[in-house]
């Protein structure tokens, strides 16, 4: 059986991946499209950082890069949280800027290759000669606490409160999907196939057991 909060936090995952598609980025769904930074491991695509590497929910690269500056690349947590949970609060803040500094601190590095005989002016540069400006944005169904929201704006991670009214249909909608699919698991597979890329579901590189829960009536 799949838990219904599971269920609710894969689905905001899928929204939160096509708002940020729709926003000029290029959603980074496998290592295939960066191996030197990107990793599959158990627990979904993972982020390499200075010290470790770190799960994304969601990561997205923009479609163009500023002048004189490195490309763009977004990282977002989603947080589902049901009616009456605690707000999300200082703890996740602090973690979102811990991973964001630990990412923007990747070294790479570029240093001269030549054969033995050649001079200093034949040297190639070998190695990657650039890298990836990373920012944090954190998702929520139940918002912030003033505490989180401080230390956030501080620390330029972006906040994406989903608790407002205006985004009640998109709620309602989730969680009324999420519980019209509660059915043991090999069943709700009947109804589900692998989506034909994965530019067209962001889920699937992690489960394809989820694709179509969309379709159900």
């Amino acid at each position: 059986m799949i838990a219904s909060g599971s269920l609710k936090g894969y689905l905001l995952e899928e929204i939160v991946a096509s708002l940020i598609r729709n926003a000029g980025y290029r959603l980074l769904t496998a290592p295939e499209q960066d191996p030197h930074d990107l990793a599959l491991k158990s627990n979904g695509l993972q982020v390499r950082g200075r010290g470790g590497f770190h799960q994304a929910d969601v990561l997205g690269e923009l479609l163009w890069a500023p002048a004189f500056g490195n490309p763009i690349r977004l990282f977002i947590e989603a947080k589902w949280r049901g009616d009456g949970r605690e707000k999300v609060g200082i703890p996740e803040a602090r973690h979102a800027v811990g991973i964001l500094q630990d990412v923007n601190q990747v070294l790479v590095t570029v240093g001269p290759q030549a054969a033995p005989d050649a001079g200093d002016e034949d040297a190639e540069m070998r190695g990657r000669g650039y890298c990836y400006s990373y920012r944090y944005a954190l998702c929520s169904t139940a918002g912030f606490s003033a505490v989180a929201q401080a230390y956030a704006l501080a620390h330029q991670v972006a906040l994406l409160d989903l608790s407002h009214q205006e985004y009640d249909s998109p709620r309602l909608w989730l969680r009324s999907r999420a519980h019209r699919s509660q059915m043991p698991e090999s069943r709700l597979e009947f109804f589900l196939r692998p989506a034909p890329s994965p530019e067209e579901s962001y889920l699937g590189y992690r489960s394809q057991t989820l694709q179509l829960v969309f379709l159900l009536p």
